[in-house]
């Protein structure tokens, strides 16, 4: 289902032609909390990056596009030839008794610093992905495998906002009984 007849089905449903704005936000707010609410292979994305291949110390920009394409937070980082995965701390444990910590990482605002035990020309990365912000014809994964499980949801706010509590609370507990069930499915990548 593409994102305009998802709308269609929010309106069909509340029986109010003049929600359509409201109905694509809160489409697009449903997509959003499922998304940053649970760890879909979907959202995942896994992509191994060149690096300097003579420094040990490194950090990667976050906001470069070409890398990270709506980055919401790492699953793993892994180095070839470094047994292990790279260990993620706070910015502020990064150092134990005044020494830095190896084969560990860190965010720190829009970078993602690394300091390797050994030297490698590359660095295994996987993160999960922020949706997009959907309009029109566009498509995306979650209104393919549970488009009524987000069309629920939104009904379900626009209820709320017109003062149909019933028809809120009915909308809400449709979607909050899929979206327990598909939950599991959907972090595995079974459903999809």
């Amino acid at each position: 289902m593409n994102f305009s007849e998802a709308v269609t089905e929010v309106l069909s449903i509340v029986k109010r032609p003049d929600k359509a704005l409201v109905a694509a936000r809160e489409l697009n707010a449903a997509i959003l909390f499922c998304c940053t609410n649970a760890e879909f292979a979907r959202d995942l994305v896994e992509m191994s990056i060149p690096i300097d291949a003579a420094s040990y110390a490194q950090n990667l920009d976050l906001t470069d596009t070409d890398l990270f394409v709506r980055f919401r937070k790492f699953k793993a980082m892994k180095a070839p030839g470094i047994n292990g995965y790279l260990g993620q701390l706070e910015p502020d444990k990064i150092f134990t008794r005044g020494v830095e910590l190896l084969n560990k990482f860190y965010v720190a605002g829009n970078q993602v610093n690394f300091k390797l035990c050994a030297l490698s020309d590359t660095i295994n990365v996987s993160y999960y992905q922020y949706p997009p912000i959907l309009s029109g014809v566009d498509t995306f994964w979650l209104l393919d495998v549970q488009p009524y499980m987000l069309i629920d949801r939104a009904a379900a706010k626009i209820f709320r906002t017109i003062g149909d509590d019933k028809s809120a609370d009915r909308h809400d507990a449709d979607f909050r009984l899929v979206y327990m069930a598909a939950i599991n499915d959907l972090r595995t990548g079974a459903a999809s």
